[in-house]
């Protein structure tokens, strides 16, 4: 016995057959075919249902409910990240050591440098590297609104115009090292949260470092 398919029957259930398969598949169902009666049946439920969705109308007090609640609080906008400038408030070559700052060697070729942003406070300590041009920025990333004041886990990173040079990540004391060759337009990112980064501008300081400046550089 020939049995049709589902797509058969569900052309059959529409009344999209031509008279002359519309007779043979009415035969057949006559004959008592129980797989073929079976997904006719399927057939003619999804189309039932079909038109029953068609013509529903969900009530207006629902309709009405679902507006006033898109009003309220509407679409999500996603909150673009802060940038803030950090501050320079100490250059170990240009001014004496203030209180609160790290032991610096006074005889050292690198430069120490601090710099602020509200309660962030990053101190860096910029070398040109043994046997090589890179220069290694060692650094402490510190709130003082925070228990501890240190910054662990923070994204760190350095940006020569709109190219990323290096990357790192402060570890459970705040602190980070880099290792890049001088660029122009070198600055330190701090990624202090996900809506808020500190830049620290670096360019003319590395620089001087780069050159073995000595420390009567004015």
């Amino acid at each position: 016995m020939r049995h049709f398919s589902f797509t058969d029957w569900a052309d059959f259930a529409n009344g999209l057959v031509a008279p002359e398969g519309n007779a043979i598949m009415q035969l057949h169902l006559d004959e008592g075919c129980k797989k073929c009666q079976k997904l006719l049946g399927t057939c003619r439920s999804i189309r039932s249902l079909a038109m029953r969705a068609a013509e529903y109308e969900p009530p207006a007090a629902a309709v009405q409910a679902v507006k006033s609640a898109f009003v309220l609080h509407g679409p999500q906008k996603r909150r673009s990240r802060v940038t803030e400038m950090a501050d320079l408030v100490f250059d170990s070559l240009r001014q004496a050591l203030p209180a609160g700052v790290r032991s610096i060697d006074m005889e050292s070729v690198g430069r120490k440098l601090l710099y602020r942003r509200g309660t962030i406070q990053v101190d860096l300590s910029v070398n040109p590297g043994p046997g090589t041009p890179n220069l290694q920025i060692d650094g402490q990333v510190l709130d003082s609104a925070t228990a501890g004041h240190v910054v662990p886990g923070v994204v760190v990173f350095l940006m020569s115009a709109k190219k990323k040079l290096v990357q790192g990540q402060t570890n459970s004391m705040g602190e980070f090292h880099l290792e890049c060759p001088p660029r122009d337009n070198l600055r330190l990112c701090v990624w202090i949260s996900a809506n808020r980064e500190v830049i620290l501008p670096l360019d003319h300081h590395v620089r001087e470092v780069s050159r073995g400046d000595s420390r009567g550089s004015s």
